[in-house]
């Protein structure tokens, strides 16, 4: 059984003074016949109000009307809190216990790409891949891609799925090896269901389990791949054309259930805490997840 859900929980900056305007009613101002503007206060007044105030003789009414007089209404501290409540609220994540989950394996995914380059991050390093890469940029426009943001939680520590290559692990980082769940997406095909359909093919379930949600980031990529490509949170002034862009979105998952993962990757929950702030070595785009879902707020289901 899971934990209800928490109300979400809303925060905003520091509210300042609502000022409304009053426009001048053309009555005479101490005899002097002159319309009073807008928030004008006449010093004389001022001084009696102030006056007034240090007796102690009505000085927190008079003030109050002096303000309601010139059209200036003073936020006190409920006031203040009515605005914090309502003006930003967080969207509550449901994060479902690891323990909750089964494990099993399936059919490598890349059995002839790895019998011949080793594994699949060696290939995509390679200049045929890079190649084939220019050859559907030249057909289809900027590649598309997708992938998914799973979280899930062990004794209340938020942990992310990651696809690990084994065949690509060296004992130094390789941020290559290591990957959302997700992939590229075809002609015309939106995005959503192109991530559902990776998700059934690299995790398993059905296409009607898996629940995407919010978009949390969008990345480009200036080049076609090989060694040296790199990922921007943005498109570049000096860019007109990027040749690929990758969406990442969060899924949520039912509260229990089971992953069947192709036998040539690997199904990691890593800490959030593990791969903050690590770009060398889980990528840029992992390395930022941490930042993209701290918009939410996270609640931990039994």
């Amino acid at each position: 059984a899971s934990t209800p859900p928490t109300e979400s929980t809303k925060s905003a900056p520091s509210g300042g003074v609502n000022v409304v305007g009053r426009s001048g009613d053309g009555e005479d101002d101490g005899g002097r016949g002159e319309s009073r503007l807008d928030g004008e206060v006449d010093e004389e007044e001022r001084k009696k109000r102030k006056k007034s105030g240090e007796s102690g003789e009505g000085g927190d009414a008079d003030d109050a009307e002096g303000r309601r007089e010139f059209g200036v209404e003073r936020m006190d501290s409920a006031m203040m809190m009515d605005i914090r409540r309502e003006s930003i609220v967080q969207t509550t994540l449901h994060l479902p216990n690891i323990q909750n989950y089964t494990f099993g394996t399936t059919e490598p995914l890349h059995a002839a790409i790895a019998e011949q380059h080793g594994s699949l991050t060696t290939y995509r390093k390679s200049a045929s891949y890079k190649a084939r890469l220019r050859e559907k940029y030249n057909e289809r426009g900027a590649r598309r891609c997708v992938a998914a943001a799973i979280l899930v939680h062990q004794h209340k520590f938020p942990h992310l799925l990651l696809l690990h290559d084994v065949a690509a692990a060296t004992t130094a980082p390789n941020p290559d090896a290591w990957a959302l769940p997700g992939g590229r997406l075809r002609p015309g095909e939106s995005e959503r269901d192109g991530l559902r359909r990776k998700l059934v093919r690299k995790l398993g379930g059905a296409l009607s389990s898996w629940d995407i949600g919010e978009q949390l980031a969008c990345w480009v990529s200036l080049s076609y791949g090989g060694e040296s490509v790199k990922l921007y949170p943005y498109v570049p002034a000096h860019c007109t054309a990027p040749k690929e862009r990758l969406n990442v979105y969060v899924v949520r998952l039912p509260p229990q259930g089971a992953f069947t993962v192709p036998r040539d990757l690997q199904l990691v929950a890593l800490p959030l805490f593990e791969v903050y702030n690590q770009p060398d070595t889980y990528g840029p785009v992992i390395a930022a997840v941490p930042q993209t879902i701290s918009c939410f707020h996270l609640n931990f289901l039994s």
